[in-house]
């Protein structure tokens, strides 16, 4: 596989359909689809690029969470993700211009277009925007930004090494900021947890995954029951500790990716049971 050796590294390509090339055959030796290694690049372009933005106390105004916070802590563990979730660790009234302050100058050979922010549905100070990632002038892909505040004040980052892209011949960051750890679980647990209004299903089964995952991460749960008392006094709804219920459109979803990525168990009522199971060596902690 040429997935990270530098002893297997291809020239930097000079042109989008070089590259294009090289993630072909990188696709063929990792056995991902192209539209997750066109994430690879584009969340690790993108979070070089907004490294660069530093606020007025001298921190990195932007940190990774999610489903990209996932892959740089677990690899190819990690399930895949659709979008790149973030964290603003300034002035949410100063978001876009923080964003282009990032994004004016290219990174690694890569420039971006932005579009246009807007907020999410039923969570209003939550932001979404598309951004186009451009290499040699010509649009790789094209992924959405999904941007949170940082809700308590009290969030914890750390950095982490970044992705290697060394199978295209391309250089990323070496490290990334990512929330911590307790902090993501938190919110994990407390949107998996969730009640919808009118009815509706909460569609977040591929928490259980991600949070089995974190499970093997966290040890110190006295600090990880803090975080979660936190996230849920400031995100209010279900209060701490909460009861976790599958939903009937879990069942399907929840197996397929479980299988998917050959973990165990593969039924979501026994995941139901491991996750509540955490929540509650969390809880009395």
């Amino acid at each position: 596989m040429n997935t990270g050796d530098p002893a297997a590294r291809p020239k930097r390509p000079k042109t989008k359909a070089r590259l294009e090339q090289l993630i072909t055959q990188w696709q063929k030796d990792s056995g991902y689809p192209v539209s997750r290694l066109n994430l690879r690049i584009a969340a690790m372009m993108i979070a070089g690029a907004l490294a660069r933005v530093v606020g007025p106390e001298g921190r990195a105004a932007f940190a990774t969470k999610g489903g990209i916070a996932m892959e740089l802590r677990m690899r190819g563990q990690a399930r895949a993700t659709n979008d790149i979730d973030l964290v603003l660790r300034g002035d949410a009234d100063q978001l876009a211009d923080l964003l282009d302050e990032g994004l004016a100058a290219p990174y690694e050979g890569f420039s971006f277009r932005r579009g246009e922010i807007t907020s999410l549905p039923r969570r209003a100070e939550f932001r979404k925007v598309k951004v186009q990632v451009i290499f040699a002038g010509r649009v790789l892909s094209s992924p959405q930004l999904e941007i949170s505040p940082a809700e308590t004040g009290h969030e914890k980052f750390t950095a982490i090494p970044g992705l290697p892209l060394d199978a295209v011949g391309l250089d990323g960051p070496e490290t990334v900021l990512v929330l911590d750890t307790r902090w993501q679980i938190a919110q994990k647990l407390h949107a998996v947890t969730e009640e919808y209004p009118d009815g509706y299903e909460n569609p977040r089964f591929r928490d259980l995954v991600d949070l089995q995952l974190l499970e093997a991460l966290e040890a110190d749960l006295p600090t990880a029951r803090q975080a979660c008392e936190q996230v849920f006094t400031a995100r209010g709804g279900q209060t701490w500790p909460p009861r976790l219920v599958a939903q009937p459109s879990w069942r399907e979803g929840y197996a397929a990716l479980a299988e998917e990525l050959h973990m165990s168990p593969t039924d979501v009522e026994t995941a139901v049971d491991t996750v509540q199971a955490f929540i509650d060596r969390i809880a009395t902690a």
